[in-house]
């Protein structure tokens, strides 16, 4: 499975966060960091997100001054909370920022799998 995060900044899309090879992130303005976020409101160490192989993803906020939100909620400072499929909108602190958690449920190889299809499906209509 493949994560990613897509950045909107007033309501426009300013890019994705892809997530490879590792169980959790660590999201705050320190630069030991996995992902470094630039906001006085926001904590050095502020929350991780975990994703489980399958395909649940989990919100932890670590004790963060200013919260961390997932929708319009703000969630329980030490305590993993499953980022849902819908209704996914996380904020950190009081910036204006907002992520959306977005899941590509295929298995890893399936990927491959459906390319080499589509080559052979044109390979087929060219020769016709």
């Amino acid at each position: 499975m493949k994560f990613k995060l897509e950045l909107l900044k007033d309501g426009l899309s300013k890019g994705d966060i892809d997530f490879f090879n590792k169980g959790h992130y660590l999201f705050g303005r320190a630069p030991l960091c996995d992902v470094v976020l630039d906001h006085q409101s926001i904590s050095r160490q502020h929350a991780v997100i975990q994703f489980r192989r399958n395909g649940d993803a989990f919100l932890y906020d670590l004790g963060s001054r200013h919260g961390t939100f997932l929708g319009k909620k703000k969630i329980k400072p030490n305590t993993y909370v499953k980022i849902p499929k819908n209704n996914n909108i996380i904020k950190f602190g009081l910036s204006t920022r907002l992520y959306i958690l977005h899941v590509d449920e295929k298995k890893e190889g399936e990927e491959e799998e459906e390319e080499e299809e589509e080559e052979e499906e044109k390979g087929e209509e060219k020769e016709e």
